[in-house]
């Protein structure tokens, strides 16, 4: 019901809570980022329940093995995250 981001223990069927609500998860070498889903904000987990906003909201999102890139909520341009 997106109400509660959780990562999953590596034991079984035992799932942790890692944060609140989200609208979309984006992961990768990078880290994991998620869609605020009231307005869109991304948010970067710094560790359970520690998360700190990166960016407005964008179309869509991309994380490799150490970039995150944006697409602009009108899809007229492509941005990377500076990592700061």
């Amino acid at each position: 019901d997106g109400n509660a981001v959780f990562q999953w223990s590596g034991n079984g069927t035992t799932w942790n809570k890692v944060g609140g609500a989200a609208g979309t998860l984006y992961a990768g070498g990078a880290g994991l980022f998620a869609t605020n889903p009231t307005n869109g904000d991304l948010y970067k987990m710094n560790g359970p329940n520690n998360w700190s906003k990166v960016g407005g909201p964008g179309k869509t999102f991309a994380v490799t093995g150490n970039g995150l890139f944006g697409l602009s909520p009108d899809g007229n341009a492509v941005f990377q995250w500076s990592g700061n």
